[in-house]
C-alpha cells in the first residue's frame, strides 16, 4: 500500500533516487495521508525536502500540497539551483505549496532558500536562519514572483541581499500576508 502510494506521488525517479540514497520506504510511512493535501515522506535532510517540493511540483501531485517538518532542523551548506544566476537551495515552487513546522539553516553562504513563481506559497511556524549572502541581490531567504505569499508565526533571522533589498523576503508583483511573525537581523 505504501509503496502504491509512494508510486502515485513521487514520480519514479524520485522514488528510485531515495532508495539509491539508502532511505528506509518504512520512514516514509509516517505522513498522514497521500499526494494531494500532504507529500508522505520524513523530512530530515536537504534531500527529503528537495524530493518533496519535487512531488509537489509533479504533475502526478496535482493541487494545493503541505509539507509538514514535524520539527526538524534541516542545514543547507550550498544552493543546487539557480535563478536569476542566483544560487537557490530548493527547486522553484511553481504549483500551491505550504511548508510547515520546522526550521531551515545555512551552513554556507551565498544562496537562499526559497524561490516561487506563479503559485500561492505559504510560510507557517518556520523559522528561516542566515540564508543569502553578497552574491544574492534579491530576498536572502525567499524571493516570490507573481505569488501569492502568507507568513504565519514564523522567524526570518539574520538573512541578507546585498543589492535590491529583502534580506528576508522580496515580494515582486503578488499579495503578501505576514501575520504573527518575527523579523531579526536581517
Amino acid at each position: 500500500m505504501l509503496e502504491q502510494s509512494l508510486k502515485n506521488c513521487l514520480p519514479n525517479t524520485y522514488l528510485t533516487s531515495l532508495l539509491v540514497l539508502g532511505l528506509a520506504v518504512a520512514n516514509l510511512a509516517s505522513a498522514a495521508s497521500t499526494c494531494a493535501g500532504f507529500i508522505p515522506a520524513v523530512i530530515t535532510t536537504p534531500a527529503n525536502l528537495i524530493a518533496a517540493i519535487s512531488a509537489a511540483n509533479s504533475a502526478t501531485c496535482p493541487g494545493a500540497d503541505t509539507i509538514d517538518l514535524a520539527g526538524s532542523s534541516i542545514t543547507f551548506t550550498s544552493g543546487g539551483f539557480t535563478y536569476q544566476n542566483e544560487l537557490v537551495a530548493l527547486p522553484d515552487v511553481i504549483t500551491p505549496l505550504t511548508i510547515t513546522n520546522g526550521t531551515l539553516l545555512s551552513a554556507g553562504t551565498n544562496f537562499k532558500f526559497l524561490h516561487a513563481s506563479n503559485t500561492t506559497l505559504a510560510l507557517s511556524n518556520l523559522t528561516i536562519m542566515n540564508g543569502g549572502g553578497a552574491a544574492v541581490a534579491t530576498g536572502g531567504a525567499v524571493h516570490a514572483f507573481n505569488t501569492s505569499l502568507t507568513v504565519l508565526n514564523s522567524s526570518f533571522i539574520n538573512n541578507s541581499a546585498s543589492a535590491y533589498g529583502g534580506g528576508a523576503i522580496f515580494q515582486e508583483n503578488g499579495p503578501i500576508s505576514i501575520t504573527g511573525s518575527i523579523f531579526r537581523g536581517n
